[in-house]
């Protein structure tokens, strides 16, 4: 992802912005304060997944990802264009960690998620 972001910095750093409540132990480490220490930052073992990230991923491996929170409190937000036009990644926060949820037959999500 390093590489990624780096290689479309242009896109990237002028969305990025500071994280009023970002810590220490969710930034890996020290607190990104710009752009560059926050790509740095995504090298790092136990640094937060943030939507940039997110959507940095989706641009880079060309998936979708449906991000949906454990107690409904919002719209699944979705990321990303579908591509490859299979079924997204769905990923289900809770407790502030992703769990990865995977299809089983004759389970249905709503279509919204697979169109482009």
């Amino acid at each position: 992802m390093y590489t990624h972001l780096l290689r479309h910095c242009e896109d990237y750093d002028p969305l990025w912005t500071a994280n009023d409540q970002e810590t220490e132990v969710t930034a890996g480490g020290a607190i990104p304060e710009n752009f560059q220490d926050w790509a740095e930052s995504v090298k790092r073992d136990g640094q937060w997944l943030c939507g940039m990230t997110l959507e940095a991923i989706t641009k880079r491996c060309g998936i979708r990802i449906v991000e949906e929170k454990a107690d409904g409190s919002a719209v699944p937000y979705v990321f990303g264009p579908n591509k490859k036009r299979e079924f997204p990644d769905v990923l289900y926060l809770k407790d502030k960690h992703f769990q990865l949820v995977t299809k089983q037959e004759g389970h249905v999500f709503p279509m919204g998620w697979e169109k482009n």
